[in-house]
């Protein structure tokens, strides 16, 4: 498979939760731990982050930052919204900060493997 579809395969996620995040920002507050403030900005500046680090994937333009953006939103995500639940032994959580992290890895593999 040639590694530019695999590359757009690994993002279409972070594309389509981004939107979910943008569409659904009111429903997702309340996953946000208290410690944050500005839980609703935080969602929106998400949303914006993953679609935007998808789209420079996607277009491979500036993909290396795009990816690496992609990389630290996920880990924050799953370190601050799913591992606490985890931790509490909610199984949603757990399966979600596993998929957190081998998204992160994924991720941080395309920035130091691309040329761009």
């Amino acid at each position: 498979m040639d590694s530019r579809i695999a590359r757009i395969i690994m993002v279409l996620p972070a594309l389509i939760f981004g939107l979910g995040h943008l569409g659904g920002a009111n429903e997702m507050v309340g996953m946000v731990p208290d410690f944050i403030p500005l839980k609703l900005v935080m969602v929106y500046l998400s949303g914006v982050g993953l679609i935007a680090g998808a789209l420079a994937v996607i277009l491979n333009k500036m993909t290396r930052l795009g990816a690496l953006l992609l990389c630290l939103i996920v880990l924050i995500i799953g370190f601050t919204v799913f591992l606490p639940g985890m931790i509490q032994g909610d199984q949603t959580s757990f399966s979600m900060f596993w998929k957190d992290l081998a998204l992160a890895g994924g991720y941080y593999y395309i920035a130091i493997n691309s040329d761009r």
